[in-house]
């Protein structure tokens, strides 16, 4: 099966989020409504996970955004974002958002239209 936004087989799922180095998850491939729950899951069940490595997101919509503050809120630890693709920034700069603070609670600061 191909992706049809990259025509690219996208990674199998138990490749799609993986600890590079101990306390980094690594997210790969699409961040959708499909793959967003395993993200939530992730996070709330893992006690070691501090950053998130959104570097090799290649699609990231409404879905994975909300699963990526869902997950941060109710991680046992705080989450940051350690880096992210230009995809990821691309969807962040389309949805108004310059800032994303997943230190204390999970929010978004949009810019004044």
């Amino acid at each position: 099966m191909t992706s049809e936004r990259t025509g690219r087989k996208p990674p199998s799922r138990s490749r799609q989020l993986r600890c590079r180095r101990r306390g980094v998850l690594v997210v790969r491939g699409e961040l959708d409504v499909v793959t967003a729950p395993a993200l939530v899951t992730r996070l709330v069940t893992s006690r070691s996970i501090r950053v998130v490595d959104l570097s090799e997101v290649t699609f990231i919509d409404a879905a994975g955004l909300g699963a990526l503050c869902d997950g941060a809120r109710r991680a046992p630890q705080p989450i940051v974002v350690g880096a992210i693709s230009a995809n990821v920034a691309r969807f962040l700069a389309l949805a108004g958002i310059d800032h994303l603070d997943l230190a204390e609670r999970p929010r978004l600061t949009m810019r004044a239209a």
